[in-house]
């Protein structure tokens, strides 16, 4: 017997639409055990979110574009840390940090769509229906904050690393601090929360956006996204199953995770060093101090980005934003 919520009827639905074909709401209503009413609502709800839906009168509906969601069953039975799925929130970022959890049990929030999702510097992550993967992790470290110095760098190389093995004819980088990039676009990036707590536990929130299956050539969002980007599914050339995605990428970060904990960023500092963007290219950095310009020299031990000045200097940066390079990017 199916069991129905509101999210697997409107996953168990475009399992049925994402053949292009139309669907009549009765015949589809007898498939899922529904009423017309309630594959009609379901429908509704799926235009509501965007999703390119025809109707025709005798006919029924069908789906132009066919919709990967998130498949709660293969979740509940693969993903090793406790999860929330949701149809739609503001930010998974913003309500995690609000859920009062009573220990540091691991905890991830996910979403088919984000309507206030933000990146770094809170700039607007563009958040669409069923396309990408939108996350926050909560962790907790057995670690002080200062010990926690290069996680995000850490983070954006375990984003690369799953990107690895799910387009592995592509050539990923990374560009300091936390965005991972393809050929000068942008494809992911986190947005990492920090708060001390008692006994020397550090607990940490890790936004992630990742893009699956969005195609460069469609999106428009509003305000417009302000620099180049790319999708896993455009690199490769069809799209990919985002559960497929989304487990592997927590399984890659669940394990980086526990490495940092053993040997913090000094563990990570050679795969960083393999697939730096930004090395030895010339950059503008902002800071709170202000505008920096050089050659990017690769991190330090501490994660912090090196740039080598006019006067020949060596500059470690430990935060700002990298607003332009030789590529503009």
């Amino acid at each position: 017997m199916v069991t129905h919520t509101p999210y697997s009827t409107l996953y168990q639905l475009t399992q049925i639409l994402n053949d292009g074909a139309f669907h009549d709401g009765e015949s589809v209503g007898r498939k899922l055990g529904l009423s017309r009413t309630a594959i009609w609502k379901a429908i509704s709800k799926l235009e509501q979110y965007g999703a390119e839906l025809e109707r025709i009168k005798k006919k029924g509906y069908r789906l132009k574009t066919a919709l990967s969601l998130l498949d709660p069953v293969r979740l509940e039975q693969a993903l090793k840390v406790k999860f929330t799925l949701f149809e739609s929130i503001d930010s998974t970022q913003s309500a995690l940090k609000q859920r009062k959890l009573l220990d540091h049990t691991p905890w991830v929030y996910i979403a088919e769509q984000q309507t206030q999702g933000r990146g770094r510097l809170d700039r607007t992550w563009h958040s669409p229906f069923g396309q990408n993967l939108y996350l926050t992790l909560r962790y907790s470290f057995q670690k002080d904050m200062s010990e926690l110095t290069g996680l995000s760098l850490a983070v954006a190389l375990s984003m690369a690393k799953a990107a690895e093995v799910l387009v592995p004819q592509a050539s990923f980088s990374v560009k300091w601090p936390n965005d991972l990039v393809y050929r000068h676009q942008k494809l992911g990036g986190c947005l990492m929360e920090v708060q001390a707590e008692a006994h020397g536990v550090s607990t940490v929130w890790i936004g992630i956006g990742l893009n699956i299956n969005s195609d460069p050539r469609e999106v428009a969002s509003h305000p417009p996204i302000s620099q180049p980007w790319t999708s896993l599914s455009a690199i490769l050339g069809s799209p990919l199953d985002r559960t497929a995605c989304l487990l592997h990428l927590m399984q890659v970060l669940c394990e980086d995770l526990k490495a940092f904990e053993q040997s913090g960023f000094q563990g990570f500092q050679a795969r960083w060093q393999a697939c730096d963007g930004l090395f030895n290219q010339p950059v503008i950095l902002q800071r709170a101090s202000g505008v920096l310009e050089g050659i990017a020299c690769g991190i330090n031990p501490e994660g912090h980005l090196q740039v080598k000045d006019a006067s020949g200097a060596l500059i470690a940066c430990a935060s700002g934003d990298v607003i332009k390079t030789r590529s503009g990017g």
